[in-house]
């Protein structure tokens, strides 16, 4: 009741979110530091429950907190896709909001017609129910039709030992519209000289394109290309800065030269003279 909920807000600590809280309370009990995972978009919250198996604390982001959260995984056209395919989250639920303050436009493309919100987010929802962000519906690449999330590939090739930092970004291709190129900042070995060369791309090419292979990836989602970069750049909020990336490593436009002008009439009667 009230009486509940104030004691509640008044035993908050520095550091503590109230939803954690009172998610602790309607679950039964405090959750553990991996138990707290946290990562979707507005408008739904998942927690990992306790006494998860590893596979799920540390392989998704759990199961929606309320069973009145109603969620949909859903295709390009919002038909719902089979477990294990990546879709575009919806979700309509207690919490959820409804609607954006006077903002007819806004609220068409961020809802669908009964009600549920677009979170922009990629995912996949196991057979028990817990989902797995893949990435943002923004940072998708379309390379011939096959949809890849960069998210998803880039925090593979985190695992790399030679890889610090990376970056999977598209640039325009004529045959497949986008081509996927991965931009990485190696890992630097702290017992070598601080100028240590950078790796050759083309050997890091083979070598992460393999890597991911071996990680079941289809080869469809392997990088066709990888630059090497000392440092990634970054945006004044700390955000990697996929722009500055993609107008680096996109394709320059042919050279094209413009025809001389048609002489004009009297120049070509001159021309045409004879000798």
């Amino acid at each position: 009741g009230g009486r509940q909920g104030l004691d509640l807000v008044a035993g908050l600590r520095d550091g503590d979110a109230l939803g954690e809280v009172l998610a602790a309370d309607a679950l039964g009990g405090p959750l553990d530091a991996p138990e707290r995972q946290q990562r979707m978009a507005e408008g739904l919250v998942n927690y990992v429950r306790p006494g998860s198996a590893d596979d799920v604390t540390y392989g998704t982001q759990g199961r929606p907190i309320s069973p009145h959260d109603e969620i949909l995984i859903v295709d390009d056209e919002d038909r719902p896709v089979p477990d294990g395919t990546p879709g575009h989250l919806l979700t309509r639920g207690p919490y959820t909001i409804r609607g954006y303050f006077r903002a007819p436009e806004h609220n068409a493309r961020a809802f669908t017609p009964d009600g549920y919100y677009r979170t922009g987010d990629i995912v996949t929802r196991r057979p028990d129910g817990h989902l797995s962000v893949q990435g943002r519906h923004k940072d998708q690449i379309n390379r011939g039709g096959e949809k890849i999330a960069a998210e998803e590939i880039e925090h593979a090739l985190l695992g790399h030992p030679r890889v610090f930092q990376a970056a999977l970004i598209g640039l325009p291709d004529p045959w497949l519209g986008e081509r996927t190129c991965a931009v990485v900042q190696p890992r630097v070995d702290p017992d070598q000289p601080a100028s240590q060369p950078l790796p050759d791309a083309r050997t890091l090419t083979l070598d992460l394109r393999r890597y991911l292979l071996e990680q079941g990836f289809a080869p469809f989602k392997l990088p066709d290309r990888v630059e090497v970069l000392p440092t990634l750049p970054r945006t004044p909020f700390g955000k990697l800065d996929k722009p500055a990336l993609r107008a680096r490593y996109a394709p320059t436009p042919p050279v094209t030269t413009t025809p001389d002008p048609t002489p004009d009439a009297d120049q070509d009667a001159t021309d045409r003279s004879p000798a």
